[in-house]
């Protein structure tokens, strides 16, 4: 599944070599990937770091504006292209690329040929797929709508052995999902037309789609965040997928809103829109819940056979007109068929989510920097063989939760202080046992609102233990421009064994300096 997979691909190559190994963070090497004298900015969009044409050896691949390969051992610049250009086309440092990029690069073998290529999404709707050397496959790009894709997932729905691209654009309008062919025809049953009623879906404009096989039938349904109350899941034909028809009545997963209160949901008011509010209304009628900022991870918790559905959800409150503000970020755990998780025989009970966890620190509609993207997941940090929930959060700090809902050891770690003169916000995190202790440690970098003295301030790549509490903390490199001192990290870290010497480095895409990779010793 999605989020996952370029980490866990890194961790099979390098998990047998080490015996021993440190995790103090010394820089490798800054700046790779930079243009002349500057560099493009990037924004959520994680590397892959993979060995992509069969040489042996890994490269990183990373996109702001333009994609870059590079030597990963090294950081030399193997081949740059613009956004939406291939290698048939000269790159150009100013005015030639098709817009940023949002979403992660997604590596996979799309024609099945056995040969690795290279999906992104851009602004200005571009879908690219290239080759391992840097030329479009037949049928790419595409480009479905003139506007950001902000969420790009690489899947064979169906088993055939190709790969299925889905792309999820940053539009107000229902038709927001795009599905492809690995040949870069557009899927039958897609994109969702207005006259759908079976989905409520309103735009997706975090990287927040997924796929996972819900009910064992060996065909991935796509689930998809979007900025509404409604978590949406699709089989690969478009059609929607049904919630639990006894707790729900007949709807689907993309009819049924997620509200703070369970019962709230289940009686889905007004098509859970909810009625009007005339101010006398309990919170239990009011706080409901947006995936706009969300992510999503499925995974077997308890380990029975049938994967959980681990979303980021922002709480907000029905009395406001406006967005912001908003109540507080939290996560949910919920089953295949849309009911809330909860397992008696363990004692386990999410149909409560964690609730009043911290307002923003600051938020704003246009403020990218705020603009938290929550992304969660599921690991056994501390080797009790249960699997923790890990969140970053837009109020400044990483949550970890026990699946009794309790924070243990020193958790949530707390990056910034709601009396700092700026807010530093945590990126999401990834979770491995760098020194083979047989615990894990927490990765993640951070940023700084662009709002309060944006150009003076940078970020830090975090080394946390799995009790929550601080190894290491080291500043990001520098900007590459002149008289800029800011630089930080939006986008999830990539950890991985670039040189083939047993222990782990991290790969960083910085948001003014490109890709900077730390040893740890």
């Amino acid at each position: 599944m999605k989020k996952a997979v370029i980490f866990f691909v890194c961790f099979l190559i390098t998990a047998p070599l080490a015996v021993s190994a440190g995790i103090e963070p010394v820089l490798k090497y800054a700046n790779a990937g930079t243009l002349s004298g500057w560099t493009e900015e990037s924004y959520y969009s994680s590397p892959a770091a993979e060995d992509i044409d069969g040489d042996g050896k890994i490269e990183i691949v990373f996109s702001n504006y333009s994609i870059t390969v590079l030597e990963a051992e090294t950081g030399k610049q193997k081949w740059k292209v613009n956004s939406g250009k291939d290698r048939n086309t000269p790159f150009a440092e100013f005015g030639a690329s098709n817009g940023h990029t949002w979403s992660d690069v997604e590596i996979a073998d799309v024609d099945g040929d056995g040969k690795k290529e290279i999906i992104t999404g851009h602004g200005r709707g571009v879908i690219s797929v290239l080759s391992a050397d840097g030329y479009f496959l037949p049928g790419w790009p595409q480009i479905p709508a003139d506007v950001s894709v902000r969420s790009l997932e690489a899947a064979d729905l169906d088993g055939d052995g190709k790969t299925e691209i889905i792309a999820g654009l940053g539009i107000e309008s229902i038709t927001s999902i795009y599905v492809y062919n690995y040949d870069g025809k557009i899927r039958d049953g897609w994109p969702q037309t207005p006259d759908t009623e079976k989905q409520l879906l309103y735009g997706v404009f975090m990287d927040g789609i997924t796929t996972a096989d819900l009910n064992g039938d060996g065909i991935l349904e796509i689930i998809a965040p979007s900025d509404m109350s409604y978590l949406c899941v699709f089989e690969p034909d478009g059609s929607p997928y049904p919630a639990n028809p006894t707790v729900f009545g007949g709807r689907n997963w993309g009819e049924v809103a997620f509200y703070e209160n369970y019962a709230a949901e289940i009686r889905g008011e007004n098509r859970g829109f909810g009625f009007a509010v005339t101010g006398n209304e309990k919170r239990e009628s009011l706080y409901k819940a947006e995936f706009g900022h969300a992510g999503v991870a499925v995974s077997d918790i308890d380990f029975d056979g049938k994967p959980e559905i681990i979303t980021s959800v922002l709480m907000c409150n029905r009395k406001y007109i406006t967005y912001p503000p908003s109540e507080y970020m939290s996560v949910a755990i919920l089953n295949g068929d849309r009911t809330r998780y909860r397992n008696d025989k363990l004692g386990y009970n999410w149909e409560t989510i964690p609730t009043d966890l911290g307002r923003p620190l600051y938020q704003s509609g246009t403020n990218i920097a705020s603009g938290v993207f929550s992304l969660p997941c599921a690991e056994d940090i501390d080797g009790d063989g249960v699997p923790e929930i890990l969140f970053n959060s837009y109020n400044g700090k990483v949550h970890c939760f026990s699946l009794d809902k309790k924070e243990p050891y020193a958790w949530p770690y707390n990056l910034t202080k709601r009396t700092s003169p700026q807010f530093e916000y945590a990126s999401p995190v990834v979770c491995s046992d760098l020194d083979f202790d047989g615990k894990k440690e927490i990765v993640f970098c951070s940023y700084f609102d662009t709002e309060q003295g944006y150009g003076i301030t940078r970020g830090s790549l975090y080394i946390l233990n799995y009790e929550g509490r601080l190894l290491y903390k080291t500043p990001l490199p520098d900007s590459t421009e002149k008289g800029r001192k800011s630089n930080g990290s939006m986008a999830k870290p990539v950890i991985c064994d670039i040189d083939s010497d047993g222990s782990y480095e991290i790969i960083v895409n910085t948001l003014s300096g490109a890709i900077c990779v730390y040893d740890l010793v």
